[in-house]
């Protein structure tokens, strides 16, 4: 029972981290184009919150211990949303049904072997719990404020625009390259 409830408790503190690392790279605007020390701690609470998750549903069998992996990943993705859409509970619920998907994966390969292969096991399902993070990240991400408002104005967010412009910079040099 202890047991049970501490890996539940380790899942709710590394998406809490990962939240945490993620939500001012969310928020700025210059970050998403910046150098690696930017993106290399939500990169690693990324991979920290999939190997947990991925554990924990090859630990925890039953039903209410999956819903409380569940809730403990989840939960934190709340407080990183900073606008409330229509769409959004659309999304949760998507977030919910493949991560539900990818635990009864787990869970399937787990009694279906006598030797565990963690590999083998891991593998049925982390496509699924890495989707579904990625999907959270993005819904976060484009309901920012900033976003939003251009969003309104009929432009592009501000790093995709820079990016665009920065990729038609490097073609256009490329092209004027190859005419010298």
């Amino acid at each position: 029972m202890y047991k049970r409830v501490a890996i539940i408790g380790a899942v709710l503190i590394v998406s809490l981290a990962f939240w945490f690392a993620v939500k001012p790279w969310i928020d700025s605007v210059d970050t998403a184009l910046g150098g690696i020390h930017l993106w290399l701690w939500p990169l690693v609470w990324f991979l920290l919150l999939v190997a947990v998750l991925g554990l924990a549903f090859m630990l925890l069998d039953g039903l209410w211990w999956r819903w409380g992996v569940l809730a403990a990943a989840n939960v934190p993705f709340f407080f990183a949303v900073d606008v409330w859409t229509i769409a959004l509970p659309v999304v949760i619920i998507l977030i919910l049904l493949l991560q539900w998907h990818a635990s009864a994966r787990i869970a399937d390969e787990t009694t279906a072997r006598r030797t565990v292969n963690a590999k083998r096991v891991l593998g049925a399902g982390v496509g699924s719990i890495i989707t579904t993070l990625l999907v959270a990240v993005s819904v976060a991400y484009f309901s920012t404020p900033a976003v939003q408002v251009s969003a309104q104005r009929g432009q592009l967010p501000p790093i995709i625009s820079r990016a665009v412009q920065t990729a038609a910079r490097q073609a256009a040099a490329l092209e004027l390259s190859d005419l010298s």
